[in-house]
């Protein structure tokens, strides 16, 4: 039977959302306030987890393995079995820790798939990268300002202050909302679906159809880029629906490459052009798979498929009323691939394929708070969507106001290769599109 002291979540839950003012409130005479280490130092310090000697922390020393354990055992209450002295480096720090965290519930579960955003993830040891990859994704772990997070590194005493401090956080933040499958629709699209009142709406790369809440078809429109459009498009990404007006990111997507991104708003019921805008080309976009009206902040916010500063690592935010460029945020860590994008409550919500396929990986759902004129957003998994009928590519999301549902498009059938489609897999001569429907608690 597993002993230990006390329960973290028992432990620090109630107290770990709060930063004290700084270490020398804690007693530490070499940490002076304005040091970025400071509130991290004064939080370890005052709980116990670490220690001064002789009213010093010493905060740029090595922290030595004893250190490290003994630190993670006040924290925790487990008993550690590591008694080897010498350096920590930031890679066996990472496995400790998520350890801890396994041990109190948390940490990934089944299949999963999370690829680290750092410029030497391939130094990574593989029995260090799921611990690096779920820390990371929970912001326990953030890598250096030049893009690595160096597993060999050695860790400093702050350092050390600052994983504790965090690690507290992740692993006492309330789990947020649950999803559960409650039904799926076969649709006539593959890119994207919205909802609003009593109907539903869905993209295809060129079509747009209209639903009632039963999944009855009641119009749609197969060559919506006829009429309205002064610069060529042809294709459309996930979408969103305001006011009856369906809004759509569309593009030229040749050979794969994008030009011509415009924001195209649609009339809900005929399904035909109104009217649009085209992007900022200064913006950095260069292609867009997706579209979220944010009516509480009178903006429409664009996504990207593709990763990197090349386009998906931002949110890209336009006025709702006028078109105008007002910005763009950066994810982090940014999601991979994103297909779709949607504001809920005062959230982003993205979809990323993520997963690979021909490993039966799913592909996950994100979400970070919106602050329009913030330079980043953290990011954060919010589901992995592992109960679907086949793993195949997640496309567009939305949320459903009147029943209190969250929907997710999701292909099957088609092997896809980088966004492009290679034939299909066993059982299958084609690609079946499905919404699936998940009640929010």
């Amino acid at each position: 039977m597993k002993q230990k002291v006390i329960s973290l979540l028992a432990a620090v839950t109630a107290a770990a959302m709060l930063l004290p003012l700084s270490a020398l409130a804690a007693g530490a005479a070499d940490v002076p306030e304005a040091r970025w280490s400071s509130a991290y130092i004064a939080d370890v310090v005052e709980k116990g987890v670490m220690t001064l000697e002789d009213g010093s922390f010493a905060p740029e020393r090595t922290a030595t393995r004893p250190e490290a354990f003994a630190a993670v055992e006040a924290l925790t209450g487990q008993k550690a079995e590591e008694s080897a002295d010498g350096p920590i480096t930031r890679g066996e720090m990472a496995a400790i820790l998520y350890a801890a965290a396994r041990f109190e519930g948390a940490g990934f579960t089944g299949t999963w798939a999370f690829q680290l955003p750092y410029a030497d993830a391939g130094e990574v040891p593989e029995e260090q990268y799921e611990a690096l990859c779920w820390l990371t994704m929970n912001h326990v772990f953030n890598g250096y300002a030049d893009g690595r997070i160096a597993p060999t590194d050695p860790l400093t005493r702050e350092q050390l202050a600052a994983v504790l401090y965090r690690f507290q956080e992740a692993i006492s933040a309330p789990t947020g909302n649950t999803y559960t499958l409650n039904s799926s629709h076969e649709v006539a699209g593959r890119q994207g679906v919205a909802a609003e009142g009593e109907f539903y709406w869905v993209s295809g790369s060129t079509t747009l159809t209209k639903y009632d809440k039963d999944w009855n078809l009641l119009a749609e429109n197969n060559d919506p880029f006829s009429e309205g459009y002064e610069n060529e498009v042809n294709h459309i990404g996930d979408i969103d629906v305001y006011r009856n007006e369906v809004y759509c990111g569309v593009e030229l997507f040749l050979d794969g490459a994008a030009k011509n991104i415009q924001i195209a708003v649609y009339d809900g019921d005929s399904l035909k052009l109104k009217r649009s805008f085209n992007f900022e080309p200064n913006s950095g976009h260069t292609e867009v798979s997706g579209i979220a009206v944010d009516p509480e902040n009178n903006s429409v916010w664009m996504c990207s498929w593709a990763n990197g500063e090349t386009g998906g690592d931002y949110l890209y935010r336009y006025d709702l009323t006028s078109g105008e460029y007002l910005g763009k945020v950066r994810m982090d860590p940014a999601p991979q691939r994103i297909q779709g994008v949607a504001c809920h409550d005062g959230y982003f919500y993205v979809t990323a394929d993520d997963g690979e396929a021909d490993k039966d990986e799913p592909d996950a759902i994100w979400r970070g708070k919106i602050v329009p004129d913030a330079e980043t957003v953290e990011m954060a998994v919010e589901r992995r969507l592992d109960d679907v009928t086949r793993q195949g590519e997640i496309e567009g999301l939305t949320f459903d106001m009147e029943t209190n549902q969250m929907l997710v498009l999701y292909n099957r059938g088609a092997r896809i290769i980088l966004g492009m489609p290679t034939g299909f897999y066993e059982g299958y001569d084609h690609e079946l599109h499905e919404v699936f429907t998940y009640d929010i608690g």
